[in-house]
């Protein structure tokens, strides 16, 4: 199950377990535990949108347009089965 708080990139601590909680993230990684799936996922839509020379809308619009992509992802990803 996707969830848009979980992290993109899973930490471990110094034991090589995964990180349960922040502390022991941030005890790995001094600069903190990194971004959450939907943080992730909406930086990759705006770089999609963002390459399209034939598009020209506000930031504030790329901004909107890759949060809903992002969350759209996650909700498809959160119902699990075949794509």
């Amino acid at each position: 199950m996707t969830k848009a708080t979980d992290p993109a990139f899973p930490m471990v601590d110094k034991y090589g377990r995964p990180a349960i909680n922040l502390a022991s993230a941030v005890e790995r990684d001094p600069f903190g535990a990194g971004l959450t799936k939907r943080e992730y996922f909406a930086a990759m839509a705006m770089q999609g949108l963002l390459s399209n020379p034939n598009v020209s809308v506000s930031y504030e619009e790329y901004s909107k347009q890759s949060v809903f992509h992002a969350d759209a992802t996650i909700a498809e990803l959160a119902k699990g089965g075949e794509a």
